[in-house]
């Protein structure tokens, strides 16, 4: 599968930037902040049309697009990733686990979306931390799990995605501000790059055997 990861820009002004990139990329993920903040009162009403146009754009280049932003629902702000397929917008992921004191609401359920690429599962910010959630999502046959989030300054993000691709067996994509990362069913780091726009061919391919813990194990409480 080739993927590729826009991890500073805009996400339209990488379009225009780095068509050759982009162009038959399978999946792309746009970091956090990509889209910029959406409104959706303003989509509602016609004033923007933010999820057309990912969609639109997704149509155009034929792919799947993970596109990171931050959203407003009537004073509400939540971080966000839109998810579109090929013309269609197949919804948008909010991240769940936030700090007590944040000024974010929290979002309310964690999915994994049928795409033309296979299931993707979809962790947003900081919720790939939670090991249950990597685990739901690969039982819930999650091909691959992509990350918008993530600290680019700390080499823990990547040593926890890594242990996590390791013990459930699945493949893991985290598109952080300034640095991508893909790793395999087994832990390893297939690619990364600090560039704005990179690409890569990627083998999401699970890796069944590598399950330590079985369903319905206690594992994390």
């Amino acid at each position: 599968m080739k993927v590729c990861f826009v991890t500073r820009s805009n996400l339209s002004r990488s379009v225009e930037n780095a068509p050759l990139f982009l162009s038959g990329a399978q999946l792309i993920l746009a970091s956090p902040l990509s889209m910029g903040l959406v409104s959706y009162e303003d989509e509602l009403c016609g004033n923007t049309e933010h999820f057309l146009d990912i969609a639109k754009l997704s149509k155009e280049l034929k792919s799947v697009i993970i596109a990171g932003c931050d959203t407003d629902t009537y004073g509400s702000y939540r971080r966000s990733a839109v998810i579109a397929d090929n013309g269609k917008l197949l919804g948008v992921s909010d991240a769940i686990f936030l700090p007590s004191d944040s000024e974010y609401t929290k979002g309310v359920t964690f999915t994994v979306y049928k795409t033309s690429v296979g299931k993707v599962g979809v962790l947003v910010g900081n919720d790939f931390y939670s090991f249950e959630t990597v685990r739901a999502m690969s039982f819930d046959d999650a091909d691959v799990i992509a990350v918008i989030g993530g600290d680019a300054d700390s080499p823990m993000p990547d040593v926890v995605v890594r242990a996590e691709a390791f013990l459930f067996g699945v493949p893991m994509l985290k598109c952080s501000f300034g640095y991508a990362t893909a790793i395999n069913s087994v832990g390893e780091v297939s690619f990364s790059s600090p560039l704005d726009v990179s690409v890569v061919d990627f083998n999401a391919v699970k890796t069944y055997d590598n399950i330590l813990y079985e369903k319905g194990s206690d594992f994390g409480r």
